[in-house]
């Protein structure tokens, strides 16, 4: 017996086969000669184990190992510091060395780390060793669909870093508003050199009837106009809210 499928139902076929194919299709490695060979995950990740270029004992901080990148790959190394690498082998280090992509490239003594980043690679130093302590880390890239399709017809701060770049943008923004319509958007976070107030909409280049809410890239703050929280009923006496 023959059954029909909705044209809904074809395209979410297609749809879930073109994900399939997009996370498990090998992609070619553009590194894959200096990494060793073999295809790399969609995203870049993966590639081939860390070579051991020195025998170590698990508590030799001047021991190392470093990728097959071939050298350099523009890095930068960082020392004068506590680095713990998660790794029993190999847990506390001296120095490490990471490309202009945030790859780690060496870990190990500040000789072997500087060998594998190269000769013109730059040395920062940090806070010392009883200062400083670098650890790897893990950033939780995720996108909420609904919410993150509407970002992309709003107002995106993603990448000012100054005072006078969020409100340079807010007040280009400002001048293709319709008299009566809410400029919303938002998504500036950490790279913003100080948190922006209502004080920030003040400025002779952003009209004083703007009625602007703008997000922090975390979601869990943001920052309103006065004109917004005038026609909101929020003043100096509102109380806070529960949790707030």
């Amino acid at each position: 017996q023959m059954v029909g499928l909705t044209g809904r139902q074809v395209a979410g076929a297609f749809a879930a086969l073109g994900l399939a194919i997009g996370i498990l299709w090998p992609v070619p490695n553009p590194h894959a000669e200096a990494n060793g060979g073999g295809m790399a995950c969609p995203l870049g990740y993966g590639g081939e184990k860390p070579a051991a270029t020195t025998k170590t004992t698990a508590r030799d901080p001047h021991a190392a190992w470093f990728r097959r990148y071939g050298g350099g790959l523009n890095a930068r190394v960082y020392t004068n510091a506590s680095f713990w690498t998660g790794d029993a082998g190999i847990p506390w280090v001296q120095a490490i060395a990471v490309t202009e992509a945030g790859r780690v490239l060496a870990i190990g003594n500040l000789a072997t780390v500087t060998l594998a980043a190269g000769p013109d690679a730059p040395i920062h130093h940090l806070g010392g060793e009883n200062g400083d302590f670098v650890v790897p880390g893990l950033f939780d890239t995720h996108l909420h669909l609904v919410s993150g399709g509407f970002r992309l017809a709003e107002l995106n701060l993603a990448d000012v870093k100054t005072r006078d770049e969020f409100v340079a943008r807010v007040a280009a923004a400002a001048k293709g508003l319709e008299a009566d319509q809410w400029l919303v958007g938002g998504g500036y976070g950490s790279e913003l050199d100080e948190d922006p107030t209502a004080e920030w909409f003040d400025h002779p280049s952003i009209p004083k009837t703007l009625k602007a809410w703008l997000l922090r890239a975390d979601a869990h703050t943001g920052v309103a106009s006065r004109e917004a929280l005038r026609v909101s009923g929020i003043d100096a006496s509102t109380p806070d809210p529960v949790g707030g």
